[in-house]
């Protein structure tokens, strides 16, 4: 049974307004947490979906706090990819304190962290391993892990997710352009690994309904591109002829979620315990791919 009253941090992005969408169709109430740099075409999307827009700040609880006491589950979206490392662990580490101790008792939290808390441990990769990250965001990410998962009070779920591609991803679209200006091919044999906005939307709506209690860390499924099959999708998009010249990867740019050729994501309790099976396959994303430099040239 979904619960009542949804509140979402980070609704204005790309992602929370898909998220939100999918909520209002379960016809729930939900309120979006939307910062003052947000566009405003996001926050008309919103708003036409029926999503009670709250002004605030993620760590000003003064801005939310009336709002966030009357919720069920919060949908924790909001997040700093870039910045100083001082910069992330006070948006993703600080505001992720504030908000929860800002949540009602008893309440379910879903949060979105990345797999790349386990950095570059080899081998099969698996939810009650140490993390041991190797970049400052995955670090801020998995800080904030540590604060939900030291509070009694509530419930999570945290997903544990590869690179969530949006169809009309431009953070994407910038950092794939990137690579393909400057021909770029990788002398190693990492992996992206992707899953679909739409396949984790849907994770959310199951984990509002899961009957686990307590704290509960999940990876996420997703597929596996290489760098080829990635930079050739790009290319097609571009209406160019694939082709690159050998440059030191790690020295051009740097990619949020990569797996060595000596990793491997143990997914087994998202597909097999919990039935959450990846809905969109490879070939679909690589199509995504394709679209992002005519969506943004």
């Amino acid at each position: 049974m979904y619960p009542s009253i949804c509140f979402v941090t980070g609704a204005s992005t790309d992602f929370g307004v898909s998220v939100v969408k999918m909520l209002k169709t379960l016809n729930l109430k939900v309120y979006g947490l939307v910062e003052r740099d947000s566009d405003n075409i996001s926050i008309e999307r919103l708003f036409n979906l029926g999503c009670k827009l709250i002004e605030g700040e993620l760590d000003r609880p003064e801005t939310y706090s009336d709002k966030i006491k009357i919720v069920d589950y919060i949908i924790h979206l909001a997040e700093r990819r870039s910045g100083s490392i001082e910069e992330l662990e006070q948006y993703n580490v600080h505001g992720t304190r504030i908000l929860v101790e800002s949540a009602p008792p008893q309440c379910r939290i879903i949060y979105l962290s990345t797999i790349g808390v386990y950095g570059r441990a080899k081998g099969t990769l698996h939810e009650d391993m140490d993390p041991d990250p190797i970049d400052d965001y995955s670090r801020s990410k998995l800080g904030a892990e540590r604060v939900i998962l030291g509070n009694e009070e509530i419930d999570s779920f945290i997903l544990r997710c590869p690179y969530i591609i949006h169809p009309y991803s431009s953070e994407l679209a910038k950092l794939l352009r990137n690579i393909f200006r400057k021909r770029i091919i990788s002398k190693t044999h990492d992996k992206f690994y992707f899953v679909h906005s739409n396949d984790i939307a849907y994770y959310i709506l199951s984990a509002l309904s899961e009957e686990l209690h307590g704290h509960v860390i999940v990876n996420i499924p997703g597929v596996i591109i290489t760098f080829e099959e990635l930079l050739k999708a790009y290319t097609l998009g571009c209406e160019d002829t694939y082709r690159s010249i050998v440059l030191p990867w790690s020295s051009h740019v740097s990619f949020p979620v990569l797996l060595s050729d000596n990793q491997n994501i143990d997914t087994s309790f998202a597909e097999y315990d919990l039935i959450w099976i990846p809905q969109f396959s490879k070939s679909s994303i690589l199509d995504d791919i394709t679209e992002l430099p005519r969506i943004y040239p």
